[in-house]
């Protein structure tokens, strides 16, 4: 630089111009949306997060796992997380915990909510199956009591 405005470097920037790719929360159509509890121990429920396309760049996901009609720590594990994709990938999943009882109980429900994405935009709900949530439900494999 010679003080004049003059030198050997200049910066280009390359903007980025393409559209982030929407992040879409759904169980893979050929996989139950309900789970067996089992008598004791865990069970993980795999819930399948998808990007509308590709992307070149790393997608974070932020997510809850709540309960609907289930307890928290008694049915199921109650957290946040966050699902990453690599860059190209399009499929990922969130870990759902539930817990085995053997305790006969009306049918209950998980609630997964995608909160916030980084590099992608949250899915709203469009009434055709893309959304922002979706629910998994504990199947009940115990014996109603005699009593």
């Amino acid at each position: 630089d010679d003080g004049r405005g003059v030198s050997f470097y200049k910066y280009i920037y390359i903007r980025n111009d393409d559209a982030a790719p929407s992040v879409v929360a759904s169980l893979n159509q050929s996989q139950e949306n309900y789970f067996d509890e089992g008598d004791s121990g865990t069970t993980i429920a795999p819930v399948t997060v998808t990007l509308s396309g590709p992307s070149s760049e790393t997608v974070a996901v932020e997510y809850t796992v709540g309960g609907v009609l289930a307890t928290a720590g008694v049915d199921y594990l109650a957290t946040t997380g966050t699902v990453e994709f690599a860059p190209g990938q399009t499929v990922a999943s969130i870990p759902v915990t539930i817990y085995g009882d053997t305790t006969y109980e009306g049918q209950e429900a998980i609630q997964i909510t995608l909160t916030g994405a980084t590099n992608a935009v949250v899915a709203a709900d469009d009434g055709r199956g893309v959304s922002f949530y979706k629910y998994i439900y504990i199947r009940n494999d115990d014996a109603a009591s005699t009593v």
